[in-house]
């Protein structure tokens, strides 16, 4: 369970990263 929430959490930041640094392309995937 922890590891899943962690997970989580990453996969998270790590869209909100990409959505900071390339705004297109996570428009474009959405």
């Amino acid at each position: 369970m922890t590891i899943l929430l962690i997970l989580v959490e990453l996969a998270a930041s790590l869209d909100s990263l990409n959505t900071k640094l390339h705004r297109p392309i996570a428009y474009d995937s959405v």
